[in-house]
């Protein structure tokens, strides 16, 4: 890993000098075994450093107030590609990872800007925020979160069931889906408790009215499992890893995930995957 102090110094400057990237990792609908969209995930391909993962960073971000131009950055890259993606997959939606320290009126603005800019109908935006995050400022969440729901965006809680949330506030959320942790998923196969977690979490989120994707999805038993516990989505590598956006373009062109009838096998999936 970097040193933490040479990373805070250089990421202000890669933000504007292009050091940035983002790698998609698609996500599909499990019972219709079709592409639903992808997640944009950020990359810092540093010069001395080679490719750094957002866990190196974006504390780094956070706490150097870089934040918000690395989310503008991010916001508008994957707004821009997502024009492409969607001329081969029209239902294509792009889902970006939002930080609470930012979760303000001004970023309501930002994200419509961005919007317009790049000419992307709001509803094939999905904006994802983590259960903890969202519980550090709750109210002033909550706030923002239902402006950027009545512009017509979508909201997804992301890494559910590792946070604190109670089930009182969980209600009042504006969000349209929850993503169960993949720590939960990729033991689902070998632990029973696993899968009466993952079970009555998809029981929750359809008691709220909500689409529930599963994180973390390694293998095809994996898939049938989800499908039998009621899982409408998921993501993972079996699907595919995440990939630049060249990559994905060809992945949307070639992937049995974008012309199957039926759940892909793995060998189908994997030819144009990258680690």
């Amino acid at each position: 890993m970097a040193a933490r102090r040479v990373l805070e110094c250089d990421l202000g400057e890669a933000i504007k000098d292009g050091e940035m990237e983002l790698h998609y990792q698609p996500k599909v609908n499990l019972e219709t075994h079709k592409l639903s969209g992808a997640e944009a995930l950020v990359r810092w391909n540093h010069p001395e450093y080679g490719m750094i993962r957002p866990d190196e960073f974006i504390s780094i971000a956070e706490e150097s107030l870089l934040i918000l131009p690395l989310t503008i950055w991010t916001l508008n890259t994957a707004l821009r590609q997502s024009i492409e993606s969607r001329k081969l997959w029209p239902d294509f939606k792009v889902a970006v990872n939002l930080s609470a320290s930012i979760l303000d009126d001004e970023l309501v603005e930002l994200v419509m800007r961005a919007l317009r800019t790049w000419d992307v109908p709001p509803e094939q935006l999905i904006l994802e925020v983590t259960e903890n995050a969202v519980m550090k400022n709750p109210e002033s969440c909550l706030n923002t979160l239902n402006k950027l729901r009545d512009e017509g965006i979508e909201l997804s809680l992301d890494d559910f069931g590792t946070g604190y949330s109670s089930f009182s506030y969980l209600k009042r959320l504006p969000v349209q889906e929850l993503k169960i942790d993949q720590s939960f998923v990729k033991l689902m196969m070998e632990s029973e408790d696993d899968i009466h977690i993952v079970q009555a979490m998809i029981d929750l989120g359809k008691n709220f009215g909500l689409r529930v994707i599963a994180e973390g999805i390694e293998t095809p038993e994996t898939v049938e499992r989800l499908v039998d516990l009621g899982c409408h989505s998921g993501q993972g590598y079996y699907i595919a890893r995440p990939m630049p956006h060249a990559m994905l373009l060809d992945w949307i062109r070639n992937s049995a995930w974008t012309s199957a009838t039926e759940a892909p096998h793995s060998e189908a999936t994997l030819q144009t995957e990258i680690s």
